[in-house]
């Protein structure tokens, strides 16, 4: 049913969830709209809580560090036995998702009828806010506060999140300390870590992050300029905060370029394919969803 739901929209659809965290409740947006319309941009949070040593104008970087970590080999044994259970407040809250998704086809339908159907659309959490990493090794928490900034309405200073995923200075942030902070600061989505997984895989799971958890998945790759990408980071985390309906591109917050003092790739969508090849390049960093 929710593939014949996306194929079927042809214009900008925005189901507004009532999400309850916490002592608080606040409402968050699920967007689909047609591929060939404009694509809104995240909110820029650069200039927000920096730190004094974080200047709001660097010398532009293509490289420098980054700072996700490989996994340790006793870190991906345990992955292996970790089952990713949604809790009953996700299970009801998708039902609510999609049986308002359906009402409203229906009522499209009744209607003065749908036009030509789009071959994909794009499924986004918006508005997405964005922030950067403030030095050259927090990629890590800075996709962690990309994350929480959606789930929770607001987020922790960098320096906060670096000291509770544990990050070092020299070696960077885990993925399971990563989805160890995160699980402790909302219970929207039971984040999990998965590393070696096929291309399908985590196809699926970036994706189900997003339309079934409206939760921003995270991941873990390498990225070197002669491959596509926009600098080279042989470790590195991004944020998803968009995919299409096909699963075959993403749009990502790259937390690196607010550091590297680059406003143009801030955020960018990529393929799945390069996505891929990219986490498939990293050092066992792994993604988590």
């Amino acid at each position: 049913m929710k593939s014949f739901i996306i194929r079927t929209l042809t214009f900008v659809l925005t189901i507004v969830t009532t999400i309850a965290v916490g002592t608080g409740i606040f409402a968050e947006a699920l967007t689909v709209r047609n591929a060939d319309d404009p694509r809104p941009t995240p909110i820029d949070r650069s200039d927000e809580d920096l730190l004094d040593s974080f200047p709001a104008q660097k010398p532009f970087a293509r490289s420098g560090f980054s700072g996700a970590r490989g996994a340790t080999p006793e870190q991906i044994e345990r992955a292996k036995y970790k089952v990713k259970e949604p809790t009953a407040t996700q299970i009801e809250r998708t039902a609510e998702l999609h049986a308002e998704i359906e009402a409203q086809l229906n009522s499209i339908a009744s209607g003065s009828g749908v036009g030509a159907l789009a071959e994909a659309s794009w499924i986004e959490l918006s508005p997405f806010a964005y922030y950067p990493q403030q030095k050259n090794y927090t990629c890590g928490p800075a996709s962690i506060r990309m994350a929480l900034k959606w789930i929770n309405g607001t987020t922790p200073s960098e320096a906060t999140v670096e000291d509770g995923c544990y990050t070092d200075p020299s070696d960077g942030t885990y993925v399971v300390n990563m989805v160890d902070y995160i699980n402790d600061m909302q219970d929207t989505n039971p984040y999990v870590g998965v590393y070696g997984a096929s291309k399908s895989n985590m196809k699926r799971d970036l994706y189900e992050c997003i339309t079934d958890y409206e939760c921003p998945p995270i991941v873990g790759l390498k990225e070197c300029i002669g491959t596509g990408w926009p600098y080279i980071l042989p470790g590195h985390f991004v944020t998803i905060y968009s995919v299409l309906s096909d699963k075959s591109y993403f749009e990502l917050c790259d937390p690196w370029a607010g550091y590297a003092g680059d406003s143009v790739y801030r955020w960018y969508e990529k393929s799945a394919n390069d996505l891929y090849s990219a986490y498939d390049d990293a050092d066992n960093i792994g993604y988590m969803w």
